[in-house]
């Protein structure tokens, strides 16, 4: 079996910052888990909108395995503006937000590439796209 690597940059809420995601909204916040949302706005009016789940104790909520899950990120598409019916989606690495927005919003790819570039972020794009199985 061969592997691939190429060069994968985790998300964070700094990385989201850089992006010009929105602050956090909280949309829960308890004693069982926290999450709330985070949104790009695009030029054309389109609001990726991403779920920031901070922590969820499973032995409460049925979430995971062996009772927690850690803090995370995913799309879910009935979030979103416009709507998509997808979702959750886990977003963990850049280039995983990158096919998110390919996939659902193809008309937005070509700004969110430019705000990874104004952020020094594309080489991780680039490098995922030079390993990717052609499509």
């Amino acid at each position: 079996m061969t592997t691939v690597e190429f060069d994968r940059l985790n998300i964070t809420s700094d990385v989201l910052d850089k992006l010009g995601f929105s602050e956090y909204d909280a949309i829960n916040d308890d004693e069982w888990y926290s999450w709330g949302t985070r949104t790009l706005m695009f030029t054309d009016g389109t609001k990726f909108i991403i779920a920031e789940i901070q922590q969820i104790d499973d032995y409460v909520c049925d979430f995971g395995v062996n009772g927690y899950v850690s803090h995370h990120y995913e799309f879910f598409g009935f979030m979103a503006e416009p709507t998509v019916p997808i979702g959750p989606v886990d977003l963990f690495f850049l280039h995983e937000m990158y096919e998110c927005i390919a996939t659902y919003y193809p008309d937005c790819l070509e700004e969110f590439t430019d705000k990874c570039k104004a952020v020094r972020m594309y080489h991780y794009i680039d490098s995922y796209l030079k390993h990717r199985p052609e499509q």
